[in-house]
């Protein structure tokens, strides 16, 4: 399973599903080439309720579930490798994939810089948490916030 996240607008969403189908289709390729039998899907709904659907009426040796690591990964924050393991009756096994892209990007990048004040809000959310969440939707290569303790711009005034 592949997660669509539930997040954003149509255009966002179309995206993010766009992405996540490529991310899928390179994963089974990588598999095969490993001489690996797998299968997978796209899926918006409960992982939890995904994997059983998916389970169900077919004969299957063992769930394997790679996720992001602690902190990144949404399938972390609702346990579902220990949920997969005690609701089942096959072996679960967990991965934890690197972040970010796995492969070196090749293609001429722009660095963007985006100056906002410290507590400049989205709704209930700093500001710069919103423009991360953004970014990555849109699959930009990363985003980092820096905290400018102090400075000067081309006025020259502090």
């Amino acid at each position: 399973m592949v997660p669509i996240p539930p997040e954003g607008g149509p255009t966002e969403r179309a995206r993010a599903a766009e992405q996540a189908r490529a991310r899928l289709s390179a994963e089974l390729e990588r598999f095969a080439e490993m001489g690996v039998e797998a299968e997978g899907e796209l899926t918006e709904e409960d992982p939890l309720d995904a994997v059983h659907r998916a389970l169900a009426g077919s004969a299957f040796d063992e769930v394997i579930v790679c996720t992001l690591p602690p902190g990144i990964s949404r399938w972390l924050g609702r346990d579902l490798p220990h949920r997969l393991a005690t609701s089942l009756d096959i072996p679960v096994t967990h991965l934890i994939a690197p972040a970010g892209l796995p492969t070196r990007i090749t293609a001429h990048a722009v660095r963007i810089s985006i100056y906002i004040g410290e507590n400049d809000q989205h709704g209930r959310d700093p500001l710069y948490h919103e423009i991360v969440r953004r970014a990555r939707l849109a699959g930009l290569a990363g985003a980092t916030v820096f905290r400018g303790v102090e400075g000067y711009g081309a006025s020259s005034v502090i």
